[in-house]
């Protein structure tokens, strides 16, 4: 095309007087056009402006924006951006940019970039964000790539409320040598509240990041799915800060996981062995369950504490160290203090803090026990403990 179609939906003033904000029902592109909608100043009635209220662009519950390629076609979906220069973005409904099945490569999925680039501009997500390559229907051609997901406020926390974020690649056909095309970045560059129930993030089974650029709460202790696959997760900001943690925060998958900030949730559990560095740069602390690592390296640079729960941390062939903290698991009243289990199967242990399980105190009976420690390297591994 030579040039960019434009959609305008005006907000107008109703039978009352007041202001009405449009509300987006439903919207499907086909082919290379992208959906880009944007609220700002200039695009609507004076009447907002002259009462002083923000903006809004609202998807309502009931819509769906859909980007999609044409079948066969290789060519890359369009993306889906979502923008506001003086107000508020609220998504109920599911932005969804998927590429086509083709006889070759699957086409690729399109970015979805929802951004409030305005001081004040807020940005609330509680319906599913999706964006997916396409299919190979040809033996051995590999699935498309997904698109980037991206999301910005300037000054202001982004609320997520039980949503379903996906950026993965396609399938290749199935039997044969393709393999699944690559996933697409995660990207929060400001702040992020969970707010009614848990959230899911994944970029799939290949490359692809999640990363969180600001800090992460939940004032509901809301849970926390991750998925990056071959991809690498980073917190880069607090995560569960000033009484606001997190619930139960499961990774499924990662390459790599780096806390650069301290992080409270209930529990933490890594379910599969990450090929990467597991890293904590602060505290970790988990509040009423355990803390469960595996990544083939282990990089402790500040101690964890859970009440009365397991600490485990499980290296394959890699290092674990721990500086500048301790493994810490304290039972409450009446509940006996968790283990703590170190392992590598090859790799080397070095243990710069303490390892501390204490039993809580008595309260309907007798003083509780303290848990088991149990440090192992198998094979060629050694353990070496420098303090505690």
């Amino acid at each position: 095309p030579t040039h960019t179609p434009t959609l305008r939906i005006p907000g107008y003033v109703g039978p009352k007087g007041d202001f009405l904000w449009p509300r987006i029902w439903g919207l499907r592109a086909s082919g290379l056009w992208y959906l880009g909608l944007r609220c700002k100043r200039e695009d609507l009635s004076s009447h907002g402006c002259g009462w002083g209220r923000p903006f809004e662009l609202n998807i309502d519950q009931a819509a769906t924006l859909i980007t999609t390629a044409d079948l066969n076609s290789g060519a890359a979906s369009g993306a889906i951006q979502l923008g506001t220069t003086d107000g508020r973005i609220i998504v109920n409904g599911d932005l969804i940019s998927t590429g086509a099945a083709n006889l070759g490569v699957g086409s690729d999925g399109g970015a979805v970039v929802i951004a409030a680039s305005a001081p004040g501009g807020q940005v609330t997500i509680s319906g599913d964000i999706s964006s997916s390559g396409g299919a190979s229907t040809l033996p051995g051609r590999d699935g498309g790539a997904a698109g980037t997901v991206d999301v910005s406020t300037i000054d202001t926390t982004i609320e997520i409320n039980g949503s379903t974020i996906v950026a993965s690649g396609g399938q290749p056909e199935e039997g044969f040598a393709g393999v699944q095309g690559a996933g697409g970045t995660v990207t929060f560059a400001s702040p992020v509240s969970l707010g009614t129930a848990k959230t899911s993030i994944s970029t799939g089974a290949t490359i692809g990041d999640i990363i969180f650029n600001g800090a992460l709460d939940s004032a509901t202790a809301q849970d926390l799915e991750l998925t990056s696959g071959q991809g690498n997760i980073s917190f880069n900001q607090a995560v569960g800060d000033g009484g606001n943690n997190l619930g139960a925060v499961t990774v499924n998958a990662a390459a790599s996981v780096a806390f650069a900030s301290t992080s409270t949730f209930t529990s933490f559990t890594q379910l599969d062995l990450g090929t990467g560095t597991f890293q904590i740069a602060d505290q970790m602390t988990a509040t009423t369950g355990a803390v469960e690592i595996q990544s083939e390296t282990v990089d402790l640079n500040a101690g964890i504490q859970t009440t009365g729960q397991l600490i485990e941390i499980d290296s394959n062939a890699g290092n674990v160290s721990l500086d500048n903290g301790s493994l810490v698991t304290t039972g409450g009243d009446d509940q006996a203090g968790g283990a703590i289990e170190i392992d590598t199967a090859g790799g080397s242990i070095v243990l710069n803090g303490s390892l501390i399980t204490t039993g809580g105190n008595a309260v309907a009976g007798a003083g509780q026990n303290g848990g088991a420690v149990s440090v192992a390297a198998f094979g060629a591994g050694t353990v070496t403990f420098h303090d505690g």
